[in-house]
């Protein structure tokens, strides 16, 4: 909504859920905006909002270091998951990613942690 979007807060929470509950394409999520694209500076913009916590870095070096695998678990769509860890320096730390959005199981559904 504060990039201009005709979409109500519920409408937008609604279409996201949808993408990362089901695994339908970004693009879906954007057209329910209301948005006209192209999208993808609003979309680095919104991506580049996420901090990532004090420390993590950090950690995830230390794990690398001693050759530990840290994975991803998370409640996202695919493609906004691996851009965020891309901008923010830190996909290169972990062994691999588990993401609802890819799978179409979100949290905190069994499957996603036996994945």
């Amino acid at each position: 909504q504060q990039e201009g979007a005709p979409a109500s807060a519920d409408e937008l929470i609604e279409a996201y859920r949808l993408c990362y509950k089901t695994n339908v394409p970004i693009a879906e999520f954007w057209q329910r905006t209301g948005l006209e694209p192209p999208w993808d500076d609003i979309e680095t913009r919104m991506l580049q909002s996420y901090t990532v916590t004090l420390g993590a870095k950090d950690f995830l070096a230390a794990a690398q270091a001693h050759d530990i695998a840290v994975y991803s678990l998370t409640n996202d769509t695919a493609h906004w998951a691996q851009r965020r860890r891309q901008l923010h320096g830190i996909d290169e730390y972990f062994g691999g990613a588990v993401v609802s959005g890819a799978l179409g199981v979100p949290k905190p559904q069994p499957a996603i942690y036996e994945t």
